[in-house]
């Protein structure tokens, strides 16, 4: 041991690796490029063209960053194993949600509703889409499948849960300039 030399600082090449650190550049510059140049290119007067690229690159550079994120979060979690793992993959996804919802919610426009509405077409997506495929595709791969039960009940409950929260818990908020009609009042009150 007295000739060979323990190394105990990593550099950051080791840490993070040549793809994930180009794939990072790229995507910080594009949101540079687009919070420095954006209201110069993405006007009223653009062209057709013009906002279907600006589409096409916004789209790519948020799934890409998006599927970078949960990559990460996965490779985190296989080192951390169980529960820590599958705790970091949740508040990864979860924090996409709520920034993209935040994002959406903060943008031009005034639209009280618009939180609720994404939290309910994100519970649609997961329950009906994700589901349903995950037991379309496992069935015709493996016919009869084996299921945890107790997993499968709590991820059901967390779900039902934060559902009910999210989709009830705004109609009680009320501040100076929030007024809902007696459509989105529900039909019971919690008092």
């Amino acid at each position: 041991m007295s000739g060979s030399k323990i190394k105990n600082t990593l550099s950051i090449a080791e840490i993070i690796p040549a793809k994930t650190r180009f794939k990072l550049i790229a995507i910080w510059l594009i949101v540079g490029l687009f919070t420095v140049f954006g209201h110069s290119l993405l006007g009223e007067s653009m062209s057709s063209t013009t906002a279907v690229i600006a589409f096409l690159i916004l789209l790519l550079t948020i799934v890409g960053a998006a599927f970078g994120v949960v990559k990460e979060a996965d490779e985190l979690a296989h080192k951390l194993g169980e529960p820590y793992g599958t705790l970091i993959l949740t508040l990864s996804i979860v924090s996409i949600e709520v920034i993209l919802i935040s994002a959406v919610m903060l943008g031009p426009g005034e639209f009280p509703t618009i939180g609720k509405d994404s939290i309910f077409s994100v519970m649609m997506i997961i329950m009906n889409l994700v589901i349903g495929l995950c037991i379309l595709l496992g069935g015709l791969k493996y016919g009869e499948q084996e299921y945890n039960a107790q997993g499968a009940m709590s991820y059901l409950g967390m779900i039902i849960m934060l559902g009910s929260i999210g989709m009830m818990l705004p109609n009680f908020i009320e501040g100076p300039e929030m007024e809902f009609s007696a459509i989105h009042r529900p039909s019971f009150f919690l008092r």
